[in-house]
């Protein structure tokens, strides 16, 4: 579905920017991520690219408010990362992932969407249709399919979909591309553009190479393993930020 064709141009969110200074998360056996910087504005596509082991995962998980940093600085909106946590997790929505809240293969994807939908926490924003979402990033299955016959891309355009739903102003997303071909990478990026122009949502994505997002996403952020001698510090909070 062409963006023009979105039925929800009224009622598209404000995005939330983010600010990270020198963020990074340390545990006994060293560091997840270490010294991580860059500044989005509301609205913008942020990949994170880098190798597995380099705490991709735990950065955007940290960027949601569901883990705590050991040192530097997150800012999400005007909100200060750990102290407005709660509200950065109410207005932010982290789409399945292998590591996070997998897709359940032998549900079929109207039972995935319903899911979600039922999930959702009270609020003032009327969730997005879920034909109209599919649309728009361009899945390609049938709503009857199960989850574990999907295409990987097909995957990946319905946990992005699952992220969407919910209409709220910060989509976190890992893993883009996972066990898609090297040539359909570009394509899903193209579907998250799609999607932030579309709803205005603030898009950060997690990915293995940067190639496939230059061009697309506003900000590239590399990330490389870390000193695994950094100091000790007790192990990060999940989901108490």
């Amino acid at each position: 579905m062409a963006v023009s064709m979105w039925s929800h141009d009224d009622s598209r969110v404000e995005g939330l920017s983010i600010e990270a200074r020198g963020s990074g998360i340390r545990t006994k056996r060293g560091g997840v991520f270490d010294r991580i910087s860059f500044s989005a504005g509301p609205g913008d596509i942020i990949a994170i690219c880098g190798p597995g082991g380099t705490g991709r995962t735990s950065l955007l998980l940290a960027v949601g408010g569901r883990m705590r940093l050991s040192c530097g600085e997150l800012v999400i909106g005007d909100r200060s990362l750990p102290r407005s946590g709660p509200w950065v997790r109410a207005n932010s929505s982290v789409c399945p992932a292998p590591d996070i809240d997998p897709l359940v293969d032998n549900m079929r994807v109207s039972e995935e969407l319903r899911r979600a939908e039922l999930l959702l926490r009270p609020s003032d924003r009327r969730p997005y249709e879920r034909n109209e979402l599919l649309d728009l990033v361009g899945f390609e299955a049938s709503q009857r399919d199960l989850v574990g016959d999907l295409r990987q891309a097909d995957r990946t355009r319905l946990r992005l979909v699952l992220g969407l739903v919910a209409r709220v102003p910060l989509i976190i997303l890992d893993d883009l591309g996972d066990q898609v071909p090297a040539a359909g990478h570009e394509v899903l990026w193209r579907a998250v553009r799609t999607c932030a122009t579309a709803t205005g949502a603030t898009i950060i994505a997690s990915t293995l190479e940067s190639e496939p997002a230059r061009g697309v996403a506003d900000h590239v952020v590399l990330i490389d393993a870390p000193d695994l001698a950094l100091p000790e510090a007790d192990a990060p909070d999940v989901g108490a930020a």
